[in-house]
């Protein structure tokens, strides 16, 4: 089933589910989150979940990263940055997780994309997640990080 069509069952049938079984909390396993049944519906209009995760062995650094595209089929996203503003990434990566759900998987690889600043560009790879869940990302280096990306 196409990826578009399994979004649109979840977000029909998911709450109406939720509404029948009346639960105190729903975890949604795929997007990596636990909320009230009342804010479902809007959190279904988000295609994934935007996380940040300090990296304590490089300081300074955080990754973040999207998590949901992954269960639909399509790649999500990750971004290992410093000297930024975490919400404006957060903004970021909802948009560019928004556009990978409205185009599928459009990037190549050495794509190089505008960042949150549009006059930069910023080179994506497709790699393996760095934080669990093991899953296909999108890794994308900001202009002016040219450091390994290893995380442990």
């Amino acid at each position: 089933m196409p990826y578009q069509d399994r979004y649109e069952l979840i977000s029909t049938v998911v709450p109406a589910f939720a509404e029948l079984t009346e639960p105190t909390a729903i975890h949604w396993e795929p997007a990596g989150c636990i909320l009230q049944p009342a804010r479902l519906k809007r959190r279904l209009s988000f295609f994934c979940n935007v996380r940040v995760h300090e990296i304590t062995n490089r300081r300074g650094f955080e990754l973040m990263d999207t998590l949901g595209l992954a269960a639909l089929g399509l790649a999500d996203v990750q971004c290992l940055y410093r000297k930024r503003v975490s919400s404006e990434m957060a903004r970021w990566m909802y948009s560019f997780g928004r556009q990978i759900f409205e185009k599928g998987d459009f990037i190549n690889e050495g794509d190089a994309i505008p960042g949150p600043d549009p006059a930069q560009r910023w080179v994506c790879r497709h790699a393996l997640a760095m934080i669990p869940p093991v899953r296909s990302v999108i890794d994308i280096e900001p202009a002016e990080e040219k450091s390994s990306k290893s995380v442990h």
